[in-house]
């Protein structure tokens, strides 16, 4: 979709929808912009009109511009820490941003478990608390656990360990069957 212009990104997540009888978008981590730019919410309350989920997945960074962290390009770390880096920002986004608040019928996937996301709760919920640039509404009691509570996660993290923190922290209910299939990182027959 052509989310670098926003309104043609509505448009043809409509079309998808509705005459393709696609199930709904798939976006980048990494599109020009901060996932809660309020450029976005056009698209994001399209989605909830729509009823239908966002899937977000990240690309290999310096695709569209220079790498992140050149370091990543030895020893597969853009695949193996770069995704997971990706997508615990997009979280970060989603969350203190306010995208999810803004649209709280948005219902987002966010592959490989989200990231690091269940391993920084516990941090994420202490800023929450005393860090000054947390919205008010993110304090009141149950907000931050309310908000990462409304994001979706595919199970495809790794491993039986991270899998099982993933479920641990925010439960099965919110967990979806992933995989990547032919890809280096598919399951192994056992």
């Amino acid at each position: 979709m052509p989310i670098q212009a926003p309104a043609l990104a509505v448009t043809e997540t409509r079309r998808a929808v509705r005459d393709l009888g696609l199930v709904g978008p798939y976006l980048g981590t990494q599109i020009g912009r901060d996932l809660d730019d309020p450029a976005l919410d056009q698209l994001w309350q399209t989605c909830v009109d729509l009823d239908v989920p966002v899937f977000l997945h990240p690309g290999i960074h310096g695709t569209d511009g220079p790498p992140l962290d050149p370091r990543l390009a030895r020893f597969d770390l853009e695949l193996t820490l770069g995704f997971l880096y990706e997508e615990t920002v997009a979280v970060a986004q989603l969350v203190f941003g306010g995208v999810l608040h803004r649209h709280p019928g948005l219902r987002v996937c966010l592959s490989h478990g989200g990231g690091a996301v269940a391993w920084l709760r516990e941090r994420w919920e202490r800023a929450v608390e005393v860090r000054g640039w947390v919205p008010e509404w993110l304090r009141e009691p149950g907000a931050f656990d309310a908000q990462l509570g409304l994001l979706w996660f595919d199970a495809h993290t790794g491993g039986p360990a991270s899998l099982g923190l993933l479920t641990q922290v925010f439960g099965s209910h919110h967990l979806t069957y992933g995989t990547n299939l032919a890809g280096w990182d598919a399951p192994r027959p056992r």
